[in-house]
């Protein structure tokens, strides 16, 4: 989830193809985050995620030792040198919860040979909501006139409506 200093918001979910551990995948989700910024040519960058281990790994105060890790580790590294500057930072899960529900969303769907979907989230008011700003007028039942003909004997006052 990007977020611009105007609080724009730009979501991003990738699924990955191949099964692995939660720290390769949160590895390879900073990594995907860090290359989409630099294709935007984001020079200043701050980055929130939920995982400590991954970010005390990545400013060098926890050691990597799983050696699958390794390799992804030392890319997001690799990655982070290329900004101007760029701020890793914790935030905990329930601050996270739009970054967490894209994860989800990926997660979840399965797509064949690297096929990217577009999926557009748009925020609208509920219709009844929506019509309390406006007058309705009621309608009448168009057998009323006549109703009030045969059993009061009274006509309508505009006949072009009866």
């Amino acid at each position: 989830m990007f977020i611009t200093p105007a609080g724009g918001l730009t979501p991003y979910s990738f699924s990955l193809l191949e099964t692995c551990s939660n720290n390769v995948a949160e590895h390879e989700a900073l990594i995907i985050s860090l290359k989409l910024a630099l294709e935007m040519h984001i020079d200043w960058l701050e980055v929130f995620g939920d995982s400590q281990l991954i970010i005390r790994q990545i400013h060098s105060q926890y050691e990597v030792r799983n050696a699958k890790l390794v390799p992804v580790h030392q890319r997001a590294r690799s990655l982070t040198n290329q900004f101007v500057q760029v701020q890793i930072n914790h935030a905990p899960r329930f601050e996270n919860d739009k970054a967490d529900a894209l994860a989800k969303l990926a997660d979840s769907l399965t797509l064949p040979d690297e096929r990217e979907i577009q999926i557009t989230i748009r925020e609208r008011h509920l219709l009844a909501s929506a019509l309390d700003h406006f007058e309705i007028e009621e309608e009448t039942d168009w057998r009323q006139p006549l109703i009030d003909y045969i059993q009061y004997g009274i006509l309508p006052t505009d006949l072009r409506k009866g």
